[in-house]
């Protein structure tokens, strides 16, 4: 390993300065490499800032023009008050609407929260795939719920 290599692994100022007047490894007056350090770490501080404020106004953007895609109405910004569809009625479609966002709140939920109580309680997961090896050796039950074995 050359001594250039040597010095780009550590924090040095060689890797990061950007000009000869940013190195303050030659510099023997404490007082100078002090103002040297401070304008490179300076330089660092705004380049830094620039680079959060311009994440933030692309986040900020992004959010915005997903703010104009299409999101599915919730259920209680429906009227009821006009409804097309045969004259002799049919479901409606604020239960429809409501029905789908509760089903799929209630299988995210009960996946993720699941598994995680599952694991939480130190249960293995294993006994769930058990019957799948092919081979029985008992008569045992398996509850679905907690993955458990009942023998019999």
């Amino acid at each position: 390993m050359s001594s250039n290599a040597a010095s780009s692994s550590t924090a040095g100022p060689q890797s990061n300065s950007s000009s000869p007047r940013d190195d303050w490894t030659n510099v023997t007056d404490p007082n100078e490499r002090r103002k040297i350090q401070n304008r490179v770490a300076q330089r660092k501080f705004r380049d830094k800032a620039k680079q959060e404020r311009l994440n933030n106004e692309r986040r900020e953007e992004n959010e915005r023009r997903a703010g104009a895609a299409y999101t599915p109405p919730r259920p209680e910004e429906l009227d009821e008050g006009y409804v097309t569809g045969p004259p002799w009625g049919s479901i409606s479609l604020k239960h429809i609407i409501k029905t789908g966002q509760q089903k799929e709140k209630r299988s995210a939920s009960s996946l993720g929260l699941n598994l995680l109580d599952r694991y939480a309680r130190h249960t293995p997961a294993w006994p769930a795939f058990r019957p799948l090896s092919g081979v029985v050796e008992s008569s045992a039950s398996i509850d679905t719920d907690t993955g458990m074995t009942d023998e019999r």
